[in-house]
């Protein structure tokens, strides 16, 4: 069949050889790994900062609604506001507590 099952002995030139080889392999595989982690890093922070940027207008919109009720911008949900004040609707007595 022309096989054998021996193996030829590597010698200290192509220890040295193969050896060099994986370390290249290596080199190219940590900047590539890098690369990847700095892409993923930021990927990371760009939802970071528009999340951000979507709670900061969250809170601007509750802030500006809390102003609007505060300035007396009474919303009538259906209702007459002469007709509440005659039955005695005016409020819920949330006048200073002492």
């Amino acid at each position: 069949m022309g096989q054998t099952k021996r193996t030829d002995r590597s010698t200290l030139s192509q220890v040295r050889a193969r050896i060099a080889k994986l370390r290249e392999d290596t080199k190219h595989k940590t900047t590539a790994a890098n690369f990847d982690f700095k892409t993923r890093l930021s990927a990371v922070k760009d939802a970071e900062r528009s999340e951000k940027e979507a709670r900061k207008e969250d809170r601007r919109k509750k802030r500006e609604e809390r102003r609007r009720a505060e300035a007396g911008e009474k919303q009538v949900v259906g209702g007459d506001v002469q007709m509440e004040q005659m039955m005695g609707f005016g409020g819920f007595g949330g006048g200073k507590k002492r």
